[in-house]
This record gives structure tokens, C-alpha cells and sequence, in this order.
């Protein structure tokens, strides 16, 4: 598990407190899309200096690099591109995979599919309860609706794929830790005349999740996802606040798998880990970069597991 180091756990309340500082008159520059906290970049490399990162459209990046001031409360800046939605809408699931695999037990990084629905995303992980097991995904993945029964792999004309029906699903910014975190989840306890088992923290692969911890800027992190399938990437911003939708101290990811991407639609729902196998964020979406390239957002895990009343061990 990677960690910060005694010089950096100094800065990091005042990087922190100056973000929130100026975050509503860097927002108000046109062309801005998010404020958060990264790593700073000199001579191509990443150091160990923590930064305030600004996203903005691509076809804007000129303009607002010349309204920026030079540091934020001493602090330097590093910017982002995106595409011209910025950090928006959800990302749009693809049509179910017939030829995907039907798991018993039931275990992350498989393909499920909303009742109600022709697309499809990922089952991030079984999670544990103080009573039961349940299955962790995004809200916008089981429609966002309480009641709705889930099918792994998918939906069937004749007989059962169901395991599931949501419990819970929150899709909103919600309280933690005295702020506000930006929340897509949700959890679908066991359900079927013919229940199916459930095996918590396991993911397809042999992986055994271990647990969760706060995200670490520059630290190693991996995901599973039906779509993609297994993947690298780095922390890339923390306590992210993507103003032009109002998705408040999300994690975004930059992709370290050669020639690919972290993450795309149906990988919605999986779980993002770090090389100690603990969740530190659970991927709900991206963003494109015309220029910085793709990053992948995920919801802190702090925040999901505080609205879902789970945890992961």
C-alpha cells in the first residue's frame, strides 16, 4: 500500500484548504471544468509535489491557462483537458454480451444486467453488511431503482439468471467526513426461488479483495471491469470537485496499460484497487482528454461504503 510521506501529510491540509479557498473563482473561468489535487509534472516526470489541478475544454485550454493566476496560495498548477462535456453525463452501457460467462458463486468483475434493461455493466465486488452479503455496482447500472431485480450474465426468455434485487442506490453527493462526495452506487441483496451464493470480496482472476483505503496520489491501482477487462493506471487527482456537474471529491485514474484505456462503458460498477488489493474507489465513468488523454472517475471508497453501509472485509 503506498502512502505519503512526512513532508507531503504536512501539505496536504493546506493544498487541501487552498483548493476549497479559490475553487469558486477558478470555476467561474470559462472553459473550467473541475478543481482538484494532483501531483505536480516537471521535464515529463511526476513528482512528489502535490499541485492544483485544473480541468478545462480542450478549445479553451489557451484562454484559461492565461486567466489562471501563477500559484494557488504558493501552491503550483498543472491542467487538464477534457473533452468539451467535460465531466458529465453517465457513459453509455453497451448491449448485453450473450456469450458472457454465468459465475455460481457470485464474485466481482462479472457482467450483470438490470431487469428492466438491454445494457449491461460491471458487478464490482460481493461487499458484506453488518447482517448479510450484497452486490456492489453503480446506481446508474440497475437504473437507479430500488426493487430492481439483477440477472447475471443477463436477462433469459426462458428460466432464471436472476441473483439479485437492489436494496439500495444513491446517486448524489452525499456527507462524509464533514464534506460533500459524489456517490453512484448501489447494492442488490440475494434473490431468486433458486437463490444463488454469494462469495464475498472475490473478483474473477483469483483476485481477493483485502479490505479499502483512501486513494494515494501516484500510487499503482487496477480494476476488472466486463469490458476492458483487467487493467493499470495511476491516482491521478484526489479530492476532485468536477464543477461543470457538480460531482464533488471524486478520484480520477490515468491509464498505465500500454496502447489502452482504464476503463470503458460496461466497465461501470467495477472496483478500483490498489496493489494491496484494497478498494480505493468504485469507477462510475470518464472523462476525455483531447490532448492529457482519458482518466477514468471513480467515487472515493470512504464515501460508498459510508451511503451503502458496507465494508469489504
Amino acid at each position: 500500500m503506498a502512502a505519503y510521506t512526512d513532508q507531503q501529510k504536512e501539505v496536504l491540509p493546506r493544498i487541501l484548504a487552498a483548493k476549497e479557498s479559490w475553487k469558486d473563482r477558478l470555476s467561474k473561468i470559462p472553459g473550467v471544468t473541475g478543481v482538484g489535487i494532483c501531483l505536480r509534472q516537471a521535464a515529463g516526470q511526476t513528482t512528489d509535489q502535490f499541485a492544483i489541478l485544473i480541468a478545462c475544454v480542450g478549445s479553451a485550454r489557451a484562454s484559461v491557462t492565461e486567466a489562471l493566476p501563477d500559484d494557488v496560495d504558493g501552491h503550483p498548477i498543472e491542467v487538464l483537458e477534457t473533452g468539451e462535456d467535460g465531466f458529465g453525463g453517465d457513459p453509455t452501457l453497451p448491449e448485453a454480451d450473450a456469450d458472457a460467462t454465468r459465475v455460481d458463486p457470485i464474485i466481482g468483475g462479472v457482467q450483470i444486467q438490470a431487469a428492466s434493461s438491454t445494457t449491461v455493466g460491471t458487478l464490482g465486488v460481493v461487499a458484506k453488511t453488518s447482517s448479510e452479503e450484497v452486490m456492489l455496482t453503480n446506481s446508474h447500472v440497475v437504473d437507479e431503482t430500488v426493487g430492481m431485480k439483477i440477472d447475471q450474465p443477463e436477462s433469459k426468455l426462458i428460466g432464471s439468471n436472476i441473483c439479485g434485487k437492489v436494496n439500495n442506490a444513491v446517486k448524489a453527493n452525499v456527507s462524509y467526513g464533514g464534506s460533500q462526495y459524489y456517490v453512484d452506487a448501489a447494492t442488490a441483496k440475494r434473490e431468486g426461488y433458486f437463490t444463488r451464493k454469494f462469495k464475498a470480496c472475490e473478483i474473477t482472476g483469483g483476485v481477493t479483495v483485502a479490505g479499502s483505503a483512501g486513494a494515494v496520489l501516484g500510487e499503482a491501482v487496477s480494476k476488472t471491469g466486463i469490458t476492458t477487462g483487467v487493467t493499470q493506471g495511476t491516482v491521478y487527482a484526489v479530492n476532485f470537485d468536477a464543477t461543470s456537474s457538480n460531482r464533488l471529491n471524486i478520484v480520477l485514474i490515468k491509464s498505465t496499460t500500454s496502447g489502452g484505456r482504464f476503463s470503458d462503458a460496461g466497465d461501470s460498477g467495477s472496483v478500483i484497487l490498489n496493489s494491496s488489493n484494497q478498494v480505493v474507489a468504485l469507477l462510475y465513468g470518464s472523462a476525455v482528454g483531447s490532448v492529457s488523454g482519458p482518466v477514468t472517475t471513480g467515487c472515493a471508497v470512504g464515501a460508498v461504503e459510508s451511503a451503502m453501509g458496507i465494508t469489504f472485509t
